[in-house]
This record gives structure tokens, sequence and C-alpha cells, in this order.
């Protein structure tokens, strides 16, 4: 018989980290996990897994720490203070929800690394805030 195999941080993190944002976010913030990134209305997040590691190669078959990034693009053509404002309240919004996850599932040690804004170069008039994760889990 045949055994299939799951990526497990798939399912449990970036599903559940997904599932957090669209919860706070509802239908205004449609969330992807996609790497070919399209222009997607005047907001949008995508998720994306990088890398997992083992810490303990000897003891451990999954994978100990899993480093993701969520990257939040808001269309901005006024470029004025209002405008910056509501970006930098969407990003305070989102990182307070991913830290908010460590309250629905204590086994996971959640932690953003850094948040790196920029205009995004590939679209026109395009704000990004870009959300290196950490995620390991506490056994």
């Amino acid at each position: 018989m045949a055994v299939t195999s799951t990526n497990a941080w798939k399912v449990n993190v970036e599903e559940s980290m997904q599932n957090a944002i669209r919860s706070e976010f509802s239908a205004s913030l449609p969330i992807f996990r996609s790497k070919n990134i399209k222009q997607r209305g005047n907001q949008f997040a995508v998720i994306t897994g990088n890398v997992s590691e083992s810490q303990n190669t000897m003891y451990s078959v999954i994978p100990n720490t899993y480093s993701l990034s969520l990257e939040f693009f808001m269309s901005d053509l006024k470029r004025n203070d209002l405008s910056i404002k509501k970006f930098f309240n969407q990003v305070s919004r989102i990182e307070e929800t991913l830290y908010s996850m460590i309250d629905i599932d204590p086994l996971f040690s959640l932690e953003v690394s850094s948040i790196n804004y920029e205009d995004d170069e590939e679209f026109d008039q395009y704000k990004k805030a870009t959300f290196s994760i950490t995620v390991g889990n506490v056994r």
C-alpha cells in the first residue's frame, strides 16, 4: 500500500495563517499562495513558504523551523499622507493577526523577523510590505 506524505508546515501553518487573515479582513484582503504574482485589485497578500530546517537530523524527521514570507500589496494612486497612513494601518493589522495566532495554536512559536517596506517596481502605483516570518514548533 502506497503511503503519501504531506507537508505538515503547509497544512498547519500556511493554511492557519491564511484562515486567520481571511477571518480578520474577510473579503477586503484576498490572500493567495502563489509565487506567480499578478496584479489583483486594490490590496492583496501572497504567502510563500521558503525553507524548513531540522535542528537535529539524528532525532527529528519533521523540520523544527519553517521560514516563510507574506507580501502585502496596496494600490497607492494618490501618494498622500492619508494613503500612507492607511497602508501602515493595514500592515499593523496584519502583524497583530499574525501574533494572535500564537494564542490560537500554542504549539507553534511564531516570530516576525523583519518587515521591509518598498514601492513595488513590478507594478505601477503599488506599495509593498514583506513580512519575514519564522515559525518553530514547541515540543
